[in-house]
């Protein structure tokens, strides 16, 4: 399939890059349009993992593993991001994934968009603020409820599928709009599933006698430290790991916003 980018001489990168410290990688996010083939016409947003060393291309793999997985499954719900292909840069090492595009913005835009209107004092009123004072207040709810209900159900999705996320926070949430007065249209979605991690037995063992460094590696590290013997205790700690990352995601929604 070919590719072309909304601004007509080349890809324009998205306002956001991925930033992931840890392991020195920025991965950057292009938006653009499939010109031919079984998806042209369609609107996809690319990912693009630099050519670095062994760890970025585990990342790479990881990313494509868990979207194959998760998408295997028959009904999958839509508030995964879903993976539509992926091929090699003209670099050596250099790999592009290609998702389909239904979220443009992502939850850490939306809270930064949400908190300036909040303390902004010219904010103007229309005639049905007058009429209903509490509108606002009552379609920001709406609207906090809706992306953290949709947030929670693709991570409980992956944990039913024997799945961790293990990268949640407000750059890996994206959402279909930050338009608060229409939430049925809102659709949200969890993406980065670069450091997702394979918790069934037979994925976890794997992981585990893998050489040299893996994605999981740090997981059961801390999983070990906090005395995880077994597969189940382990699995347990990671699912346990997944939730303490989405509460503070709703912490962040809740008072950031």
């Amino acid at each position: 399939d070919g590719y072309a980018g909304q601004e007509g001489s080349g890809l324009r990168p998205d306002v956001a890059r991925q930033r992931r410290e840890n392991v020195g990688l920025t991965a950057r996010l292009y938006i653009g349009e499939v010109i031919r083939g079984e998806y042209a016409g369609r609107r996809v947003f690319l990912k693009e993992y630099p050519a670095n060393d062994d760890l970025i291309e585990s990342l790479s793999r990881n990313e494509i593993a868990a979207h194959s997985a998760l998408q295997s499954y028959e009904n999958a719900p839509h508030n995964v991001c879903s993976l539509i292909g992926s091929f090699e840069g003209e670099e050596l090492g250099q790999k592009w994934l290609v998702f389909e595009d239904l979220c443009l913005r992502t939850t850490a835009q939306w809270i930064d968009l949400a908190s300036k209107e909040s303390q902004s004092s010219g904010k103007s009123w229309n005639l049905f603020n007058w009429l209903d004072p509490e509108l606002e207040v009552r379609r920001r709810q709406t609207f906090i409820l809706k992306l953290l209900t949709e947030a929670i159900g693709g991570l409980a999705f992956m944990h039913s599928c024997n799945w961790l996320h293990q990268c949640i926070g407000p750059g890996s949430v994206i959402l279909s709009s930050v338009d608060e007065r229409d939430v049925s249209q809102l659709k949200v979605q969890l993406r980065d599933l670069c450091f997702a991690v394979d918790v069934s037995e037979p994925g976890a063992k794997a992981s585990r006698v893998e050489g040299g460094v893996s994605v999981p590696s740090d997981l059961w590290r801390r999983a070990e430290d906090a005395g995880c013997a077994t597969h189940f205790q382990r699995r347990n700690f990671g699912l346990a790991d997944d939730v303490y990352q989405m509460g503070l995601l709703v912490l962040c929604v809740l008072f950031m916003s």
